[in-house]
């Protein structure tokens, strides 16, 4: 089944579809608030002021309203609703993706279809 490749992320909260994907406002913003760059913030994604960081500079591109402690307490309901830090990792790995900061591993191919065996043909 092929997966359907958005140009942004997508993190369902309450409901609530929210689009995420870093623009280049918005990574300007969250490095002026993190004091290093959004690619570096990759190695240190597993500190919870980063990941509030990220998911608010996600926001900005399609819901610029949404202030730090909004995406604050959208992180808390993100758990609230019964996920955990591999589905929030999963979303900021898509928002990296889409955001072009990391490139989306290529489709692996069959190789089941390249390597199958000739069947044997019975002796005569």
């Amino acid at each position: 089944m092929n997966k359907i490749i958005t140009p942004y992320a997508v993190m369902t909260v309450g409901g609530h579809d929210y689009r995420l994907k870093i623009n280049t406002q918005a990574a300007i913003d969250a490095e002026k608030k993190l004091g290093y760059s959004v690619s570096r913030a990759w190695i240190e994604i597993d500190k919870v002021t980063v990941q509030t960081v990220i998911i608010w500079a996600a926001l900005q591109a399609f819901q610029s309203n949404m202030s730090f402690d909004d995406a604050v307490t959208l992180r808390d309901d993100f758990f609230a609703d019964g996920n955990n830090m591999d589905d929030l990792a999963e979303i900021l790995k898509e928002v990296y993706i889409c955001s072009g900061f990391m490139k989306r591993a290529p489709a692996l191919k069959e190789k089941d279809e390249e390597k199958a065996p000739e069947e044997e043909q019975p002796a005569n």
